[in-house]
């Protein structure tokens, strides 16, 4: 399988989504697909890092645009000649990766237009027009952060971050925390305004200057030998430039001080509690929302040394409240987040078939298995004549439909659609034992597929979920489906 991956950078900008695309490509070379990185702005230290993890870099001259902050993405114009240098760069790729606030729906409808599927990264809450949208961050209500229709395939929150494999290792074997004894400072891959030295000073004020501290900056931070000289002065601080220990840095520290950026699930699959700050607009949302979840302690708003180091002595005399966030932390992703995506872009595709009479025998099974009844209206044990008679008048009808969906030789789940309304129909579903964790939301998006396809498709697709199936419902909210109401119902005989 081939997968390119449209992603920019600059010294300023950039260098944290170039980071976590660089993750996704290593795992999806592990999952045996060959992966080429497309770009019209890379610093060399980026492009050499991408040349030794064993990628390939197609470039083209960069046309002098201004890379966006915001959620502004360029006018369709600007993304549709971007399109054309994708598509000629990737003409054969089975997958476009895209991470990039310049790139949005229309970059995403030419590219689909040309034939090729399409996984979108984003933050910011835009519409989409693609086969999969990834956000790897925390929010609320997950299933309302994207406009309706915005991908067939919504994979948000943090289990989807894209860590290296060494997170996950780091954090089987982490030591319990007892105290603030050792500090990690790391405010992102560019810091354009020097935060850091914010951050240091901070440190200082707050008494906290003679514990152990692990500072990190990438080697185009602006202020580069500025901390390379307090580092130096002070013989418990360690500078680390454009390191690839992170997972052990951050796995020795008891208490973390970083930006609201992608480094915070880094944070979180080590469970070190954090003071975390906004630096960039794009990241109050996020940091709103894991503050409101005791994931991190956030410092809002503008802030200066002062107001930090506030903040910080109050941490350090609080080890109760730093165990509670790292507890919390812990609990939202365990670092696997990248080989989930590449497991889910290279599977075989599902192939769905119209169920006959020649299946009768193993629908059967299917259906009476305790755990499909269990989640199903009717949970009691179904006998074959009435199995007999249900699915020949299932087969008869014009107003249903009966679906099996394989990967491979392997069958892996039924869907029925039943029409309620003259442009709307209810869909149920269920998986066999064969089927592998993630299937049923490929299985359930394959059959909308291929109900789309028929003269008479519907307008609108309802799912009911019974009270306490959590599983169906998270996996409805996958695959784009949005709550609309709440049933009541009262027993008023025993």
């Amino acid at each position: 399988m081939k997968i390119a991956i449209r992603v920019d950078a600059e010294e300023r900008l950039g260098t944290g989504h170039f980071m976590r695309c660089l993750t996704l490509a290593d795992a999806l070379q592990r999952h045996g697909a060959s992966v080429t990185l497309l770009s019209a702005r890379l610093p060399t230290p980026l492009q050499t890092a991408a040349e030794a993890a064993g990628h390939a870099i197609s470039t083209w001259p960069d046309p002098a645009w201004t890379l966006p902050t915001t959620e502004n993405a360029w006018g369709d114009e600007k993304q549709l000649a971007d399109a054309e240098c994708t598509l000629a760069k990737a003409a054969d790729a089975d997958w476009l990766v895209c991470d990039h606030y310049g790139l949005g729906k229309a970059w995403e409808q030419r590219i689909r237009a040309a034939g090729h599927r399409v996984l979108a990264i984003d933050d910011l809450g835009r519409a989409h027009d693609c086969d999969i949208l990834l956000d790897q961050n925390f929010y609320a209500r997950p299933a309302e952060r994207y406009p309706a229709g915005s991908a067939d395939i919504l994979l948000i929150g943090p289990k989807y971050a894209l860590l290296r494999p060494v997170f996950a290792k780091a954090r089987a074997t982490l030591a319990p925390r007892s105290g603030v004894r050792r500090l990690h400072l790391c405010m992102g891959g560019s810091d354009p305004d020097n935060a850091t030295e914010t951050m240091l000073d901070a440190v200082e004020l707050a008494g906290l200057g003679e514990l152990a501290m692990d500072v990190v900056i990438g080697a185009l931070h602006p202020a580069r030998a500025s901390i390379a000289k307090r580092c130096e002065a002070n013989p418990v601080w360690s500078l680390h430039v454009q390191t690839s220990r992170m997972a052990e840095l951050l796995a020795q520290a008891d208490l973390a001080i970083g930006a609201a950026g992608t480094a915070t699930w880094e944070r979180c699959a080590l469970g070190v509690p954090t003071l975390a700050v906004e630096i960039a607009s794009n990241q109050s949302v996020l940091l709103a929302e894991v503050a409101r979840a005791g994931i991190v302690h956030a410092v809002q708003g503008p802030f200066d040394a002062p107001r930090i180091a506030r903040h910080l002595a109050a941490l350090a005399d609080s080890p109760a409240y730093c165990a509670r966030m790292s507890a919390a932390a812990l609990a939202v992703t365990d670092g696997s987040g990248a080989d989930r995506v590449a497991n889910i872009l290279t599977r075989e595709p599902i192939r769905i078939r119209e169920a006959s009479l020649a299946d009768s025998a193993k629908l059967h099974a299917w259906r009476n298995a305790p755990r499909v009844r269990q989640v199903s209206r009717n949970s009691e044990p179904i006998d074959h004549a009435a199995h007999e008679n249900w699915l020949r008048h299932t087969l008869d009808s014009a107003d249903r439909w009966l679906l099996i969906g394989s990967r491979g030789a392997c069958e892996i789940g039924v869907v029925r659609f039943d029409r309620v309304a003259p442009a709307e129909v209810e869909v149920s579903i269920y998986t066999t034992p064969e089927a592998r964790a993630g299937d049923g939301t490929a299985l359930l998006l394959a059959a909308e597929a291929w109900l789309r396809n028929r003269v008479d498709a519907p307008d609108n697709i309802r799912a009911v979920v019974l009270e306490g199936n959590a599983r169906s419902g998270s996996l409805f909210a996958r695959a784009g489906y949005m709550p609309v109401s709440h049933a009541f119902e009262k027993k008023v005989r025993p």
